[in-house]
C-alpha cells in the first residue's frame, strides 16, 4: 500500500499511547485519519482500525487493518492470544486488507 503523505504540524499522545494529531482544527487519531483518508470515507459507527503489529504509534498504512465491528476486531484478538500468528489468522488480516483496497476504490469512483 502506498504511504500517505499528510503535512502535520502538531502531534501528541493520547493517554492509551495512540498518536493524535492537529488537523482540520482539531485533534484526530492519527491511524483512523490515515484508514479514513486511504478509504475515502469516514469509518461507519463501529468499525475498528487495528495495529497488525501491536504497536499503537506504528501508523503506516501497511500496518493498518480495518475490522468491519468490535465484536470481530475482539474475536480476533482472543485467537490471536490463543493461537498466536497461525496462517488462519494471517488469511484473515489479508481478506480485510483487500475489502479496504475494494472500499477505497469504490469510493474513489463515486
Amino acid at each position: 500500500m502506498k504511504q500517505l503523505q499528510i503535512e502535520i504540524k502538531e502531534r501528541k499522545l493520547d493517554s492509551n499511547g495512540y498518536i493524535l494529531i492537529f488537523i482540520d482544527k482539531e485533534w484526530k487519531s492519527e491511524h483512523i485519519y490515515a484508514v479514513e483518508q486511504f478509504i475515502g470515507r469516514k469509518l461507519k459507527k463501529g468499525e475498528v482500525v487495528h495495529h497488525d503489529d501491536f504497536n499503537k504509534q506504528n501508523n503506516n498504512l501497511w500496518n493498518l487493518t480495518l475490522f468491519p465491528n468490535r465484536s470481530k476486531h475482539n474475536h480476533y484478538h482472543r485467537q490471536f492470544k490463543q493461537f498466536k500468528n497461525t496462517q488462519p489468522r494471517k488469511t484473515e488480516i489479508l481478506k480485510l486488507k483487500e475489502a479496504m483496497r475494494i472500499e477505497r476504490i469504490k469510493n474513489k469512483l463515486i
